[in-house]
């Protein structure tokens, strides 16, 4: 009778936990034919002469983390292929954490989506849903999905990761609304246990935004020279430093300032 009433017990659960996943929300794709190609095969294409065209030199380490652009694939799409690329050889993650700043609204913490899946044209990209539950139940984690539902900063970074990646990885969809670092701290704390070899993590942020090409070289370099620093305090010094130069139509020094940030205090610790 025990036996046959844990028998019972594993499928009820079985059949419990199937019903909770199908009735959680996929994140339909939103900017599909606008930043990148809406068909599957069109966007196989793409990525081919992308990476054909690139060569990485091997490294015998696992690559942790990668910085890259989400502006339309037609702007951008060849400096994040060269980032991606790096993930050629050793492309065997258990999940992906995508994080970046919101587009849509500001808010003093992080929104999650904890749904099924995101659906790019190559398919859905299913959601940990074990982790974005855990993490939802910190209150830096509790701000609205809905800010995620429209916005393409996550988004654009799928489909990369669905062509480069080996079948298999999950990945948690992190936007951030805040530039507190009392607030990106905590973030940061939360996120320690998962920055793991077995996870890759994915900033996605593009840098200056509308000064002339010659004042955007200069501001630029010295951002990224900042994040090369490998210091959180220089990282910002620098950003608040190039913001308040008073540089002509310099809207920001990098949109995704609060994602590199968590990304470098992960990596100092």
């Amino acid at each position: 009778m025990m036996k046959r009433m844990l028998i019972l017990l594993t499928i009820m659960s079985i059949f419990s936990d199937t019903g909770a996943q199908e009735n959680l929300p996929v994140r339909k794709a939103a900017v599909a034919g606008q930043f990148y190609p809406a068909e599957a095969e069109a966007l196989e294409k793409y990525f081919e002469k992308e990476f054909n065209q690139i060569t990485v030199a091997p490294n015998d380490k696992k690559v942790r983390a990668i910085i890259v652009p989400h502006a339309g694939y037609m702007y951008s799409g060849r400096t994040a292929a060269w980032a991606f690329a790096t993930l050629r050889e050793k492309n065997i993650y258990k999940n992906v954490f995508i994080i970046g700043s919101s587009h849509i609204a500001a808010f003093d913490g992080a929104s999650i989506f904890h749904g099924a899946a995101f659906e790019t044209p190559l398919g859905h990209a299913e959601i940990n849903t074990e982790i974005t539950s855990t993490l939802q139940q910190n209150n830096i984690f509790k701000f609205p999905q809905q800010y995620q539902t429209e916005d393409h900063v996550l988004e654009v970074e799928i489909p990369f990761l669905q062509y480069i990646l080996e079948p298999g990885f999950k990945i948690i969809p992190i936007t951030i609304g805040t530039k507190s670092t009392y607030a990106l701290d905590k973030i940061t704390d939360a996120l320690k246990p998962y920055f793991t070899p077995d996870n890759l993590f994915v900033i996605s942020t593009d840098l200056s935004h509308y000064p002339s090409y010659s004042d955007a070289v200069k501001a630029d370099s010295a951002v990224v020279q900042s994040i090369l620093s490998g210091n959180p305090q220089t990282f910002d010094a620098v950003v608040r430093s190039t913001e308040n130069a008073g540089i002509k139509n310099y809207v920001t020094a990098i949109c995704g300032y609060s994602a590199v940030y968590i990304l470098m205090s992960l990596a100092t610790d």
